[in-house]
């Protein structure tokens, strides 16, 4: 189900992408951003 979604969202929006935890964590940190959900997924 979640790669059906994933799938139909790029089609509307090819720069849709997916992150992981580790990921969005050391973005963040990189980028010297506050600890926030709403910060991990933006």
């Amino acid at each position: 189900m979640r790669w059906a979604f994933y799938n139909r969202l790029k089609e509307e929006h090819p720069n849709a992408g997916t992150a992981y935890g580790y990921t969005a964590k050391n973005t963040r940190i990189r980028n010297g951003l506050e600890e926030d959900h709403a910060v991990d997924a933006r």
